[in-house]
């Protein structure tokens, strides 16, 4: 029997990455383990048995560490807290705090959305 695929789900309180953790803990080649914001975020994850855990991008715990360590895939889908013309270096910082504590060899997938690259400087407010 071969080791099941490790997944972990940065962002997976949210909107996508919820249903990204659900879709993959169906999966029975998968084990997916969910990195929230906060704890109070994992209340659906801990219904649903995916496993979890907080992830400080300042200070990766043991346990998160551990996670993205054995990884054979990360998928990203944070949004950032702050305003939009910092968006694209928090999001950069966050990657790279991530991938630091990956394996080599693993894989990183960022799910973006219209404003993760930045607004343009100067430029308070998204547009069509």
């Amino acid at each position: 029997m071969t080791k099941p695929l490790r997944i972990v789900v940065l962002g997976a309180n949210g909107q996508v990455g919820t249903e990204v953790c659900l879709y993959l803990s169906l999966l029975p080649a998968v084990q997916v383990t969910g990195l929230v914001r906060a704890r109070y975020n994992a209340v659906l994850l801990d219904l649903a048995g995916i496993s979890w855990d907080v992830l400080d991008y300042q200070n990766i715990s043991p346990t998160a560490a551990a996670a993205l360590a054995q990884a054979d895939a990360v998928f990203d889908c944070t949004f950032p807290v702050g305003q939009q013309q910092q968006l694209l270096a928090m999001i950069q910082s966050n990657a790279a705090a991530v991938m630091r504590a990956m394996r080599k060899g693993a894989v990183f997938v960022h799910s973006s959305s219209i404003s993760a690259f930045g607004v343009p400087h100067g430029c308070s407010e998204l547009r069509n």
